[in-house]
């Protein structure tokens, strides 16, 4: 009896203790299940709070410049027909891959989205309009192992084309916002530290208060076709793989939006079925190329992922070059020589042969070219005497070298009237906006940039036109035996009428001929010499004459000659921007002074022209349009 007791005892008290554990067990669960989606909850608020509203450049006509396209989410890619996982021999894997298949492939796997990266003509930009998808961005809230205390709060952004100096399928950007506190509960009661935003292999980083703001959200300008992103609206200048070599753009006028946020988790899946198990993916997001060709990998390769504010602190740069709102002529060659180079590139890899062809048959036409015409003897006088095409060129150089204390006060005025006209560009340029330019919204940014180029011109041509008629004048003085003539002088005969009305005419002509870079005075040789014959009452009466039968040669000539001018000076300060740390200020002096010196030369050349068809014009020679 006894022993049934204290059986029974023992059975009732082991029950109570059970349901007791089990009471709590599922109390504490409920617990923990709450505080999560607590937790969730206030991530979501902290994300929706700093979720940046993204400026980029408008897209005026469908394929033309300008950004076509917005960040999305993956998931636009997933299960579509025209979208396959390849291997690393370019083998299908999967067509119309999902998350699943994402999590198991390899790191030899890589997306490819319909059309050919290094060649892209409108084929991207019109699979993305296919997909009528609304701009998404990716958050995050995060942590680093080294900085305890500290909090991250990410974006990312996926752009399915990038089309810059480098070319790929696929372009993971992000920014991130970082707070000196701990938790995301202290976060949502105090204010950032610092904005650090992601840019090519590098990122620019600013304190919290000097962020552009629109609406109370952060506002940041991706650069149209290669994303890296940045604090304001301007064009800025790499030179190296942390800002990109090239030129990014963020100019006005734009396009905001305000893309959706979907909220990441901090940790990398582990289950194939969940709908972020695409973060498990180590391939390529894109087409696989060589170089910066190649698509990119995802957002958990990347060290700001595990260490977020070790990458701020490592690779954060406190600002980016941003370039004169008008540019320079250094930094003007230096992005378009970026640009075509990167072009050419793109299309030798693209296809090999056929640019190969190509260079060879330039340099084939250079090297006879070179070879074919005489360089010496670069005598410079007597003026008026026949002259190879390479001796033009040289005797004008030993001229100005021999003449230099009378040629450098026509390069000095070149180049005191060139800075003058681009003084007075930027003052036009200011008072003439009705607005900040750096708006993302003001549409007035081409109209007063139009006109500020308006009046560059009007002040540039006039002064490059006294420039001609002097040089002409000087070496007219020469070929006559007047060595005393000084430059005050020459430049009161260089604004007379009769000298300079002819040479506004040529170097207007000139000026489009440059802008529209095509050889426009292919009909019209006249107007190439008529300065030669100012002092006349029909220089291009006579300059027609004089040049009848010598079109190639002169058009040649002249070809050469003006793409030496306007090529070079450019050229030695975009090669100084990129081997030395002078600032833009300093280049612009180097490259003007060199493009004064270039000008002046060009007159010099095309005198010695005049001289030349002079020569065998009393000679009454046949004409030399075949030879060089």
């Amino acid at each position: 009896m006894i022993r049934r007791l204290l059986i029974f005892v023992i059975c009732v008290s082991a029950f109570s203790f059970t349901a007791g554990t089990a009471r709590a067990t599922s109390s504490d669960s409920d617990t923990t299940t709450d505080r999560s989606l607590e937790q969730l909850s206030q991530e979501q608020l902290l994300l929706q709070k700093y979720a940046p509203a993204i400026a980029s450049r408008q897209q005026e006509s469908d394929c033309g410049p300008g950004e076509a396209f917005t960040p999305i989410s993956v998931n636009e890619l997933l299960g579509r027909d025209d979208v396959v996982l390849r291997t690393s021999s370019d083998e299908i894997l999967v067509q119309a891959p999902t998350v699943r298949d994402l999590f198991s492939a390899g790191s030899d796997a890589h997306i490819d989205i319909p059309g050919n990266a290094l060649d892209p003509k409108c084929d991207y930009a019109q699979w993305f309009q296919s997909l009528n998808a609304s701009p998404s961005i990716y958050g995050r809230v995060a942590t680093d192992p080294n900085h305890r205390g500290r909090l991250a709060v990410q974006y990312w952004f996926f752009w399915p084309y990038n089309d810059w100096n480098n070319r790929h399928e696929g372009d993971w950007e992000m920014m991130q916002i970082n707070f000196d506190v701990a938790t995301v509960q202290e976060a949502l009661q105090t204010s950032p530290k610092s904005v650090i935003l992601a840019q090519h292999e590098g990122g620019e980083i600013q304190p919290w208060n000097k962020i552009s703001m629109l609406n109370s959200q952060p506002l940041v300008f991706p650069a149209s076709g290669s994303h890296a992103t940045y604090f304001s609206a301007n064009r800025w200048v790499g030179t190296s793989a942390q800002t990109g070599v090239g030129c990014d753009d963020t100019r006005t006028p734009s396009r905001v939006m305000q893309p959706e946020v979907i909220v990441l988790p901090q940790d990398i899946p582990t289950d194939p079925d969940d709908q972020f198990a695409w973060l498990a993916y180590n391939g390529r997001w894109g087409e696989r190329h060589s170089g910066f060709n190649n698509g990119p990998t995802g957002p958990t390769s990347k060290q700001q992922w595990n260490n977020p504010l070790t990458w701020s602190d490592e690779e954060g740069r406190a600002g980016s070059i941003a370039l004169p709102p008008l540019g320079t002529q250094a930094t003007n060659f230096f992005c378009s020589a970026s640009e075509r180079f990167s072009n050419l590139l793109l299309e030798a890899i693209d296809r090999p042969w056929t640019i190969m062809t190509l260079l060879i048959a330039v340099a084939s036409v250079l090297i006879v070219g070179v070879r074919r015409t005489k360089w010496i003897p670069s005598a410079p006088f007597p003026i008026t005497q026949r002259r190879r095409t390479g001796m033009l060129w040289t005797s004008a150089a030993r001229f100005m070298y021999q003449r230099k204390k009378k040629v450098l006060p026509f390069v000095a005025f070149l180049f005191i009237g060139g800075a003058f006209a681009q003084w007075l560009r930027q003052l036009v340029f200011r008072a003439t906006s009705t607005g900040d330019l750096s708006d993302p919204l003001d549409p007035n940014i081409n109209a007063v940039g139009g006109l500020s180029y308006g009046v560059w011109l009007v002040v540039l041509v006039p002064v490059v036109a006294i420039t001609i008629a002097g040089v002409t004048r000087l070496i007219q003085s020469e070929e006559a035996g007047d060595t005393v003539l000084t430059f005050r002088q020459t430049m009161r005969d260089a604004v007379s009428a009769n000298r300079f009305i002819p040479s506004v005419i040529f170097t207007i002509f000139m000026f489009i001929a440059a802008l529209l870079q095509v050889i426009l005075f292919w009909l019209t040789p006249r107007w190439i010499l008529a300065p030669a014959f100012a002092p006349d009452t029909h220089p291009f009466k006579r300059a027609a004459h004089l040049t009848k039968g010598h079109r190639r040669h002169i058009v040649f000539i002249v070809f050469v000659t003006l793409t030496t001018v306007t090529v070079i000076g450019p050229f030695v300060g975009a090669l100084l921007l990129l081997t030395t740390t002078y600032s833009l200020t300093t280049l612009s002096i180097i490259s003007a002074a060199i493009n004064g010196v270039l000008v002046v030369w060009g007159v010099v050349t095309l005198n010695y022209l005049y001289a030349d068809l002079t020569a065998r014009h009393q000679s009454d020679e046949p004409a030399i349009s075949q030879t060089i």
